[in-house]
């Protein structure tokens, strides 16, 4: 499934990722770091430089990339927001990024 992520969406994904679970899972989470992970090729594209205790980078470069991720991989992100929200743990920052990913459906 073709999914249209920007810089921030990227960062953010990180956050919704549930942090433990069961191994089928883990391998599932370890695969969508490993696709949607900031490389040193964003870090010059985008001029991401380390800001406090966040990242700061040029808004003007920051344009969409498509990104394809699995149906099993949406899932588990959709499931970490699920449980985000469950636990009242999203925070403003999140939600563009959380609304464009509820956009997607899984069968």
């Amino acid at each position: 499934m073709k999914i249209k992520l920007n810089l921030k969406d990227r960062f953010v994904i990180g956050e919704l990722l549930p942090k433990t679970g069961n191994k089928l899972t883990m391998i599932i989470v370890y695969d969508v770091i490993k696709k949607l992970d900031i490389t040193q090729q964003d870090i010059i594209e985008f001029d991401i430089k380390v800001d406090g205790n966040g990242y700061k980078w040029n808004p003007q470069k920051d344009t969409e990339k498509e990104f394809d991720l699995t149906e099993a991989e949406l899932k588990v992100i959709l499931d970490g927001i699920a449980e985000l929200d469950k636990n009242n743990g999203i925070n403003l920052d999140m939600i563009t990024t959380i609304k464009k990913l509820l956009s997607y459906e899984v069968h």
